[in-house]
């Protein structure tokens, strides 16, 4: 699992960077490695280099949703977290079909907020990981994450 970042404002990926490293050292959570975003076009080529089921953090802003909706696409059960500085246009957010987690807003309880989402994504992997029989294949750069139930034959 990865953490991947699109926001094109320097303070807030550095806050939002610095938040998520704090978290991670007080779960005592391994280190997942952050990758920034750039555009759309880096969405495939990052997303062609590492394993499905990661973490999204998209600013609304400029092509967040474009974006959102091309990892949507690429990684179906990813976690997309929205992050907006005003008030986001819900409407288009549902018709892009994004699925989104939730929507951050920038200023108002970020820390919050962020810690909230990180608590549910850390409960929700280890129950998977409890309920689902799982293989974890790690091998750089991608790491592959089979169900033992739905292999058929190596």
């Amino acid at each position: 699992m990865k953490i991947l970042i699109y926001e094109e404002e320097k303070i807030y990926r550095d806050r939002l960077q610095d938040r998520i490293d704090d978290f991670l050292a007080e779960k005592d959570v391994k280190p997942l490695e952050q990758l920034v975003i750039k555009d759309d076009t880096q969405v495939y080529q990052i997303m062609a280099t590492i394993s499905q089921n990661n973490i999204y953090f998209i600013s609304l802003e400029n092509i967040g949703l474009n974006i959102a909706r091309v990892i949507r696409d690429l990684d179906p059960l990813g976690y997309i977290i929205l992050l907006s500085l005003g008030f986001p246009d819900y409407q288009a957010i549902f018709n892009k079909k994004i699925s989104a987690l939730t929507v951050i807003h920038k200023d108002v309880n970020f820390d919050y907020e962020l810690t909230s989402i990180f608590q549910y994504i850390l409960r929700r992997y280890r129950q998977v990981r409890k309920i689902v029989n799982v293989i974890e294949i790690q091998s750089k750069p991608v790491n592959l994450v089979l169900v033992k139930n739905e292999i058929a034959y190596f």
